[in-house]
């Protein structure tokens, strides 16, 4: 019990000093309500390349604290991937998330760890997440992009937007362009490159899974993830009060056994 308190404290006083004691410099910056980002159809159009790239640095600069995000996505009238799995892994109950599932499949992937447990991983990368609606799809200037588990897909032609999101009919028509991980033959596509998981000593329905995952989009990029989970009443494993915690980087490197 004493090395369950421990290892709890110390998981604590982390979470806090990630995200607790970062509170008054993780406040949103001051972005205009006119600073080329509107939402459209649901999804956040960017006014051009730089637009976005200067809204993924943001979104970098305040990923440990995702509030701040989500309160500059609220303001704009945007609701994210990354929401959208978050509000999936607050529903305790089996068959309420089954139908909240059902209704937003791209958002959640079922995972089978080796000791046949399962829980629900959220299928891209966490700084995409913010800036993609629950179908993975967002718009710089004339393109709209779609990002998925291994491929990215675009067009020009809003008119193909409903096939976008269809990734068999996507993969099929020749409006739309694919690009992905499978293009490079020496790498691994974007997901998994390995896991580990930790129970509490004497508490069997809680634990600790740790998972890393890698990302070509021209660079090497990593996630770390970190996620408390509690067994429910159900079986099912659900994310527990400590949230998750995401480290991103674009060091590293892995080989392909």
């Amino acid at each position: 019990m004493n090395t369950f308190k421990h290892i709890f404290f110390a998981l604590f006083v982390l979470f806090f000093t990630i995200t607790g004691c970062k509170k008054d410099s993780d406040k949103p910056d001051n972005m205009p309500a006119n600073n080329g980002i509107e939402v459209k159809n649901g999804y956040l159009v960017f006014k051009d390349t730089t637009t976005f790239i200067q809204h993924m640095e943001w979104i970098k600069q305040h990923e440990t604290n995702p509030e701040v995000i989500y309160e500059f996505n609220k303001k704009l009238g945007f609701i994210s991937f990354s929401e959208v799995y978050d509000e999936g892994m607050r529903i305790s109950n089996p068959s309420e998330f089954e139908k909240f599932r059902l209704k937003n499949p791209d958002c959640f992937k079922k995972i089978i760890l080796e000791d046949n447990s399962v829980f629900w991983e959220m299928p891209m990368g966490s700084l995409n997440s913010f800036l993609s609606n629950k179908y993975g799809v967002f718009k710089i200037n004339n393109t709209f992009y779609r990002l998925t588990e291994n491929f990215r897909y675009s067009t020009q032609n809003e008119s193909m937007v409903e096939v976008l999101i269809n990734t068999r009919l996507a993969n099929e028509s020749s409006y739309i362009k694919r690009e992905g991980c499978s293009q490079f033959p020496s790498f691994k596509q974007y997901g998994e490159i390995s896991y580990r998981t930790s129970y509490f000593p004497g508490w069997s329905d809680r634990r600790i899974v740790a998972r890393l995952y890698h990302e070509w989009d021209g660079n090497h990029n990593y996630d770390a993830r970190t996620t408390s989970q509690q067994k429910h009443w159900s079986g099912a494993w659900v994310q527990a009060k400590i949230p998750e915690l995401i480290q991103s980087s674009k060091e590293g490197y892995y080989r392909e056994e």
